[in-house]
């Protein structure tokens, strides 16, 4: 099941789970007070960050606050949030921490208030309060490894527009070679039973250069045989980095790095 995302607009709960969760699905635009409206993210295991991406920033700097449902203490607020938005003014990630001293609790929506008139069974709830009335015109969010940024520390040619116009005319960037590697690098983490979930992952920046060389192997077979060795050495080099010991693994549900995650994790059933 893909994470849930859903839209409270005074109240009213616009399901938005399909489009935000699929890259290339289309845009969804936020009208938002800030005094009633809520945004809520629902998932399997608990989650200390997401990617927002957006079609168009938000019109007025709106600083999130991030809560989560912790059962009979209700929502509480997490600690440590690092906004890299600012406040929705650009794409980008948002991290956080939850309270040490309340728990995250799997409930259905019927038991919140707030989500009862959705049917949706047995998830972690997290949900963002705004700071000011603003409007957001959401694209996507997900999970990222990596950026062109990291891309072009070791592939700088990959960033020459002449070499992204003839990928795609008018393309600009990797984003969504980048989104596709993410993808293939969960799925190779849940086949090597690393993980069961993605949210499980901690810190990203621990797999941010197997994603770069997945990413540089995505371009590469696009442009047919003449850069098929390249493609096959960012492959070769993409399994031999996601071999590595793999820490900060979510193993009790907390969202939190703790000692136990900092073990490494390499090839065996996380539950």
């Amino acid at each position: 099941m893909i994470t849930r995302v859903l839209f409270s607009d005074n109240g009213v709960l616009n399901d938005l789970s399909v489009k935000m969760a699929d890259y290339n699905q289309g845009n969804q635009s936020l009208t938002i007070t800030a005094s009633e409206d809520y945004l809520y993210i629902g998932a399997y295991y608990p989650f200390n960050a997401k990617f927002f991406k957006m079609k168009t920033v938000a019109t007025i700097v709106s600083n999130p606050t991030i809560e989560y449902w912790t059962g009979s203490s209700g929502w509480k607020s997490a600690v440590e949030v690092i906004d890299e938005t600012a406040g929705f003014k650009s794409n980008g990630f948002i991290t956080w921490v939850p309270n040490k001293d309340y728990g995250w609790t799997r409930e259905d929506t019927n038991k919140i208030t707030a989500l009862y008139s959705k049917v949706i069974y047995d998830l972690f709830w997290l949900r963002i309060k705004f700071s000011a009335d603003t409007v957001i015109d959401l694209e996507w969010i997900g999970e990222l490894f990596s950026n062109d940024y990291d891309i072009g520390a070791e592939f700088p040619d990959l960033l020459r527009s002449q070499t992204l116009d003839s990928f795609k005319t008018g393309k600009t960037d990797w984003e969504e070679q980048h989104v596709i590697a993410a993808k293939v690098i969960i799925d190779d983490l849940k086949a090597k039973k690393i993980i069961n979930f993605k949210e499980q992952i901690l810190d990203r920046k621990e797999l941010t250069l197997a994603s770069v060389q997945k990413c540089a192997a995505l371009i590469y077979s696009s442009f047919g045989d003449d850069y098929a060795d390249n493609r096959k050495d960012a492959e070769f080099e993409y399994q031999k980095r996601l071999k590595k010991d793999i820490f900060n693994i979510d193993t009790n549900e907390s969202a939190t790095i703790t000692p136990e995650g900092q073990k490494a994790r390499q090839g065996f059933l996380v539950r």
